[in-house]
């Protein structure tokens, strides 16, 4: 995943200052339906479920106002990313796209 822009844009109305990034995920996107082709399983129990790039998890983290200091934001985390992947809104990033559920 390449970075392709960075700015910064300034709220004057909030004093607030947001750095915007933008990133090429289509190297991510092409690579799904090799991955789905291939069949990479590491184990025969395990499915590969989806490739997020970690600029889209960083924001829906943010989205999801998830902190990571506390103690169950891992927990908090991987039901943002749940509920994502099986929104549909997310397919091209699924090589598998049965449903899942998370062991613990």
């Amino acid at each position: 995943m390449t970075k392709i822009s960075e700015r910064f844009e300034y709220d004057e109305l909030t004093g607030q200052s947001t750095l915007i990034q933008t990133y090429d995920v289509e190297p991510v996107i092409e690579s799904v339906p090799i991955v789905r082709d291939v069949g990479v399983t590491p184990m025969s129990d395990s499915k590969h479920v989806a490739r997020i790039p970690p600029a889209l998890a960083t924001q829906w983290a943010q989205e999801a106002g998830i902190d990571f200091s506390t103690p169950d934001s891992w927990d908090k985390m991987r039901e943002v990313i749940h509920r994502k992947i099986l929104s549909g809104d997310f397919e091209k990033l699924r090589p598998w796209t049965g449903s899942y559920k998370w062991d613990t």
